[in-house]
């Protein structure tokens, strides 16, 4: 598997540092899948060209990738795929993605490093709106907000939390908050690595 020039990363919303550090974080699910064509014999990247070197860079052992499999199969190529590949099944997938709470970080950067204020700031609206969140996945008893940190002198804010992503009721009011933050204390440059849009 390779990068080819024919293929180029046009992904222009992805800060490769920020987002980086923010797969570095320990998650319940493999890194992203990049995207692989086959293209004269050879299985090249056509798209999450970041994915694959941060894999590397961070010394994972595999990576998903998705792939014309009828192409593959028809051309006999399955062969060209790295050794120890395994095809994942629907099923799998599907499973994944029905995981009604999931426990992972949330990483921010900002444009500066917050002040001992702002950081206070940070886990009084955002760090409050999890801990106060009420969804019928989660009981009372049930901690939200696991633990937080501002690494990187402070220019990163990272929390970890049971997250009820089979509810998505409060999604609008989780961006709301970290918009009202972005213009009122400190401006967010990206979310998950990638840019925060202002609007």
């Amino acid at each position: 598997m390779k990068e080819d020039i024919s293929y180029p990363d046009r992904d222009t919303r992805q800060v490769y540092d920020h987002l980086k550090y923010t797969l570095s974080r320990p998650g319940p699910f493999p890194l992203p899948a990049i995207g692989v064509s086959l293209a004269d014999e050879c299985i090249v990247v056509t798209r999450g060209h970041k994915y694959l070197r941060i894999a590397r860079e961070l010394g994972v052992a595999s990576i998903r990738a998705f792939l014309d499999a009828k192409k593959f199969v028809s051309s006999d190529s399955l062969e060209l795929l790295p050794e120890g590949s395994e095809l994942v099944s629907g099923e799998e997938l599907e499973e994944e993605g029905r995981m009604p709470v999931v426990r992972c970080f949330h990483v921010y950067f900002f444009d500066r490093p917050l002040n001992e204020v702002q950081q206070k700031e940070f886990i009084s609206t955002v760090g409050s709106f999890f801990e106060n969140l009420d969804t019928p996945l989660l009981q009372n008893s049930d901690k939200r907000l696991l633990s937080w940190g501002f690494p990187c002198e402070g220019r990163c804010v990272e929390f970890e939390a049971n997250f009820p992503v089979g509810d998505r009721s409060w999604a609008n009011d989780y961006l709301k908050v970290t918009l009202d933050f972005s213009r009122n204390v400190a401006r967010i440059l990206t979310f998950q690595g990638s840019l925060f849009s202002q609007s």
